[in-house]
């Protein structure tokens, strides 16, 4: 006898939430495909963020501890920052969380909110990626195998990944994301979204190099052009290691 999965309506959802944020999670992945569990598991990612604590020295317990010191955040410090986010004693080299203390400093100086904002940007685009991925129609994915490979990569990908790290995970989910549609739908928006992510972590410089890598390729196929740009690739990532 096969047991029918309960499907949540977005009344459930909010119900639930209210309840409890955790069963509302064990009820929504089932049917995640759907959009009132797509919107259970992102409630539960934000209520995760805003509870959560980071693990010592990662890149959140650094941010936070720029925050809770440095005090008024203004605007002249902000393009300083950003002028100066290649030099040897900068502590980034990309714009994004410079840019989210300016925004967010203006508003409150609560670290919950600042984890809920950065919890918001991650998971809608690790969440929207997942889904993404099973979009196209194929009878080798089934609902079953689905509800499995998103519970696989929750493990593979854990919930803390993009708050640790707060930059070059939500950096590698935007460039996965950008460029899958890219291939998808070959519409140039998605590497102008792709471009975004260099702004979010340095490290997408190198993601960005194989995208170009892919574009070229698809106009036209030269093996030895090809092997050049794939060399020089290579050589960027290790050159430009020291800034990761």
């Amino acid at each position: 006898m096969v047991k029918k999965i309960m499907t949540l309506t977005f009344k459930d959802v909010y119900t639930l939430f209210l309840i409890s944020p955790f069963i509302l999670f064990l009820n929504s992945w089932k049917k995640f495909y759907l959009r009132s569990h797509f919107l259970g598991i992102f409630l539960f990612s934000l209520f995760y963020s805003y509870t959560f604590i980071p693990i010592p020295s990662s890149d959140a317990t650094r941010f936070e501890y720029r925050i809770s010191n440095l005090g008024d955040y203004s605007w002249d410090l902000y393009v300083h920052d950003l002028k100066g986010m290649y030099e040897e004693e900068s502590l980034y080299t990309d714009a994004y969380v410079y840019t989210v203390q300016f925004i967010l400093s203006t508003l409150t100086d609560n670290i919950k909110i600042y984890r809920l904002f950065f919890g918001f940007v991650y998971f809608l685009t690790f969440l929207s990626l997942i889904k993404l991925l099973v979009s196209f129609k194929t009878k080798s994915i089934t609902p079953k195998k689905f509800n499995w490979f998103l519970l696989g990569l929750i493990f593979l990908i854990p919930f803390s990944s993009g708050l640790n790290g707060v930059r070059w995970p939500l950096a590698l989910m935007v460039f996965l994301y950008s460029s899958y549609s890219y291939m998808r739908t070959r519409k140039i928006k998605f590497i102008i979204l792709a471009l975004t992510s260099f702004f979010i972590h340095f490290i997408s410089f190198y993601f960005l190099l194989f995208l170009v890598i892919f574009i070229l390729s698809s106009c036209f196929y030269n093996p030895k052009i090809i092997s050049l740009l794939i060399f020089f690739s290579l050589f960027f990532r290790f050159y430009f290691s020291s800034f990761f």
